[in-house]
């Protein structure tokens, strides 16, 4: 009895998915059933478009989660490490009231690792350095820029580029008064380690939502391209407004969104106009007069 009542949620969740794949292939083509979208109401389609956007971000996430969570940790691993290591052993900083004392001879540099010089140097930018100290030294616009270094800290400013043609200048006046030495700074990277166990929920979520927001701007995408439907309307002589050519246009999505990630590691592929043109020969393959389909598509409520 108890194996009959588990069997019967099991077999009513696999006939909404052999439903919605359903929905799905006839979405891609089935003249039969964009004929009966046009006698349906809108919330049908936006139900099966969200809906749709969601397996595909599932789908895609169980797939790049493979790759993307052991990246992640091992950069997380990485960075603690580098960090750590960076870090000279000599050098204390302290910071009281707003001014930056050393006991270190300056200026002190800590320079670039030689293997992180191609990933820091982009946009024609040449560091040398990640890290300059010279509090003794009225700071200059131009002898920040002979330091060749990311962030310069004088003896009241902390100063580093906003962008590359532009330097930004931070008081330290509001900072907290701290001390940072070789010991503090591991004691941090042992504090922050720990979170190294949320890495994976944390990329599988944020790919999930990056994935399912990234496809939700279709929905803008589409505000265009429904007037392109209902010109086709009128050329069709459909007697069918705007709102009717939105919703048709949820389903066309359906082809372009497939291909689009099918062959996502060919860029060529990626262009505005490629997915364009494969919205657009959706809508012509199910709705153009003429079209004479080989079987009927069965209807979904």
């Amino acid at each position: 009895m108890r194996g009959r009542l588990l069997a019967k949620p099991k077999t009513a969740i696999m006939n909404l998915m052999k439903e919605f794949l359903h929905k799905v292939k006839s979405s891609v083509y089935d003249p039969v059933y964009y004929r009966e979208l046009l006698g349906k109401p809108l919330s049908y389609s936006v139900r099966y478009f969200f809906t749709f956007i969601f397996y595909v971000a599932l789908i895609l996430t169980v797939v790049f989660s493979f790759a993307s969570v052991p990246a992640a940790q091992s950069l997380f691993s990485w960075a603690l490490q580098e960090t750590t290591d960076a870090y000279p052993g000599e050098l204390e900083i302290k910071l009281e009231k707003g001014v930056v004392g050393t006991n270190v001879s300056e200026p002190f540099f800590i320079k670039i690792p030689d293997d992180q010089k191609k990933n820091i140097n982009q946009n024609s930018t040449n560091f040398e350095n990640f890290l300059v100290i010279d509090t003794r030294t009225p700071f200059s616009l131009d002898e920040f820029k002979n330091y060749k270094t990311v962030v310069l800290l004088t003896r009241d400013t902390a100063v580093y580029y906003k962008n590359e043609r532009t330097a930004e200048i931070q008081s330290l006046a509001t900072f907290p008064n701290v001390t940072v030495n070789k010991e503090s700074v591991n004691g941090w990277i042992d504090k922050i380690r720990p979170l190294g166990k949320f890495i994976p929920a944390v990329v599988v979520l944020g790919t999930f939502v990056g994935l399912y927001f990234f496809n939700m701007l279709d929905l803008l995408y589409l505000f265009i391209s429904a007037l392109l439907i209902w010109f086709l309307f009128w050329y069709w002589s459909m007697p069918y407004g705007y709102k009717k050519a939105y919703q048709v246009g949820l389903h066309a999505l359906t082809l372009p969104t497939l291909v689009y990630y099918v062959f996502f590691f060919i860029p060529a592929l990626h262009s505005s106009l490629f997915f364009g043109l494969i919205f657009l020969l959706a809508v012509i393959m199910n709705l153009r007069p003429g079209v004479s389909p080989h079987k009927s598509s069965k209807s979904a409520v």
